[in-house]
């Protein structure tokens, strides 16, 4: 952790910011199970629905689902939820000027409202919705959603959905990536085709760092086609999203 400490407070006096990249991991201590927690409401729920998928998988037993059912689904978890410390991290961060582009995979508004408490009111924007990205129009701070938002009128889901996505998000990663360094917290890059544009990457320039969960080994994936010293990219044990946003010292 103080290699990551010292990575991310190097890049900001060289006049550099992070890129952070979030998932599911980021919100569950708030109250929003992670895809196998929604795969196994619909086993209880909507077993039939559930026997129809063809993968016991997030985007597979949601496809199952008509729109009503899911968003309905989604709308119940995310408004129960309480600010957790991982946001509050986040949002520090973003106060304090270390990061200045979120992309996240969760529908939830965690992260503004967190923001909201520190007096920090970032740029939002909903890839879902509107795929249109003008790189020099893009404010200082900004969040984008790449698969919705919970309100909004479009939550990607299904694997069609969300690979449809992930062709016309390049130049979002491309400009996200460019003298940022990378840090991706409570992101498994399970089931989902964003990753593929991380493990396209030749080399980060300024690092990645893409911290897994407490002591768990990286997921094949990840380390095969991502972790590679050679192309500057770190893996990082020990913690949860809450521990590891904990830990910054401002």
């Amino acid at each position: 952790m103080d290699g990551v400490e010292e990575a991310v407070r190097g890049a900001k006096q060289r006049g550099k910011k992070c890129a952070l990249l979030i998932g599911a991991g980021c919100s569950v201590s708030a109250g929003i199970p992670l895809a196998s927690g929604f795969v196994d409401i619909i086993k209880k729920d909507w077993p039939t629905a559930f026997k129809r998928a063809k993968e016991e998988t997030y985007p597979h037993c949601m496809a199952e689902l008509v729109d009503g059912a899911r968003r309905d689904l989604i709308a119940q978890k995310v408004d129960s939820t309480k600010i957790n410390w991982a946001h509050l991290g986040i949002a520090q961060l973003i106060k304090e000027g270390y990061v200045d582009r979120v992309l996240t995979t969760n529908f939830d508004p965690l992260v503004l409202r967190a923001c909201a408490m520190l007096h920090v009111f970032p740029a939002v924007y909903d890839f879902a919705a509107s795929q249109r990205f003008r790189p020099a129009y893009t404010p200082e701070k900004a969040v984008f959603h790449l698969h919705g938002q919970h309100t909004g009128f479009v939550l990607l889901h299904t694997p069609e959905e969300v690979k449809k996505l992930s062709d016309s998000i390049a130049p979002l990663f491309d400009d996200a990536g460019r003298g940022r360094l990378w840090l991706v917290v409570g992101y498994s890059g399970e089931n989902d085709p964003v990753f593929e544009h991380l493990a396209s990457v030749d080399r980060f320039d300024e690092g990645l760092y893409w911290v897994g969960y407490k002591d768990n080994e990286p997921a094949s994936h990840v380390r095969d086609r991502l972790l590679d010293d050679a192309k500057c990219a770190f893996f990082v044990q020990g913690h949860d999203a809450d521990d590891f946003f904990g830990l910054f010292r401002f």
